[in-house]
């Protein structure tokens, strides 16, 4: 589903000498796979995301979702291959619309609207099923505003957001992070819950080992600008958040 080949991604810094983000990087995720990346801070996570999501061109390699190439593509045609949900739970949806309206505005995306209205009763009765889904309420509250909502819900509105159209790639970039750990946790919970049961093809980058460690079926590893583990069936089913903890320190 997913292939990074060679990929390389360096900056320049003014008249100083590029700088090395991603050295080398590759991967084949299949469809279905659900993988999570740790990695000390600085060691390229997000720059990774920004070049499988478009928001930055590598500097050598080439990126291959569902077998086209899409090195080149910019990140708004990206999009109907990848779905992103990030770290602020903001950004994801627009607070002065209502739930449903945030729903209905992602599952237009890439469609063709025909002057149709969003709010029909059948989508409606679709978003509703999925939210019951979720066990949160947030189906009796389809009618509030974004605003209104808390963190978390947010971050679960986005999430269902980004999956409400077909893309190959969902990628969770720190979702968690800005939440307390009691919400934290019930989001991951739900998120895993919620890949699971659609078999989506995510990757995931998080620092809490203890998500790392409990979610997804492939562990990757990245330092020293390229990924220096990978780990998956019982190896990763065995892990434990202290020895994740313990590889991400290694110098």
């Amino acid at each position: 589903m997913l292939q990074l080949q060679n990929i390389n991604v360096s900056v320049c810094e003014g008249a100083a000498p590029s700088r090395v983000i991603l050295r080398d990087i590759n991967l084949h995720v299949h469809a279905g796979e659900f993988a999570v990346i740790v990695g000390g801070n600085g060691a390229g996570k997000s720059t990774l995301f920004n070049a499988i999501g478009g928001a930055i061109i590598p500097t050598a390699g080439d990126i291959i979702i569902g077998g086209e190439n899409v090195t080149k593509l910019p990140q708004h045609k990206r999009s109907r291959y990848v779905a992103r949900v990030v770290q602020d739970t903001a950004s994801g949806t627009m607070s002065t619309m209502t739930v449903f309206e945030n729903l209905s505005f992602a599952f237009m995306r890439g469609k063709r609207r025909k002057m149709l209205p969003y709010g029909t009763s059948a989508r409606l009765k679709l978003f509703s099923k999925k939210l019951e889904n979720i066990a949160m309420g947030l189906e009796k509250r389809m009618h509030d505003t974004v605003e209104k909502l808390s963190g978390g819900q947010r971050q679960i509105i986005s999430l269902l957001m980004a999956t409400l159209s077909p893309s190959k790639i969902l990628l969770l970039d720190e979702i968690t992070a800005s939440l307390d750990p009691k919400v934290s946790d019930l989001t991951m919970k739900i998120a895993n819950e919620m890949i699971e049961r659609e078999s989506r093809t995510t990757l995931m980058v998080t620092h809490n080992m203890s998500h790392a460690a409990g979610c997804g079926n492939r562990l990757l590893l990245l330092k020293n600008h390229h990924f220096t583990r990978d780990i998956s069936g019982n190896q990763k089913k065995n892990i434990t958040a202290a020895e994740l903890a313990r590889m991400v320190g290694e110098i």
